[in-house]
């Protein structure tokens, strides 16, 4: 598993998809204020400090969590895939 942290705001396509990972009902929890996708995509476009961090996020298995909550975020690492070494 690799790992990358990243301070500032996602690119526009990265909050897309973070959003549906999600799905809209969770749009506040990611966009301040926000009441679904599109409102999350206007607020963040507006003022990209509306971001609310920490966001975890698998892009490969298209998951993501929001906030500090340590066993969801377990969860989430968890569920990841092993790499194996194949010769």
């Amino acid at each position: 598993m690799d790992a990358d942290v990243q301070e500032g705001p996602p690119t526009s396509d990265q909050l897309s998809s973070i959003l549906d990972y999600l799905g809209p009902s969770k749009a506040g929890t990611v966009v301040k204020d926000a009441t679904g996708s599109s409102d999350a995509q206007r607020k963040f476009k507006a003022n990209e400090s509306a971001f609310q961090r920490p966001v975890v996020v698998d892009w490969n298995n298209g998951r993501a969590v929001t906030g500090d909550n340590e066993s969801e975020i377990m969860n989430l690492v968890r569920s990841i895939p092993k790499e194996t070494d194949k010769v």
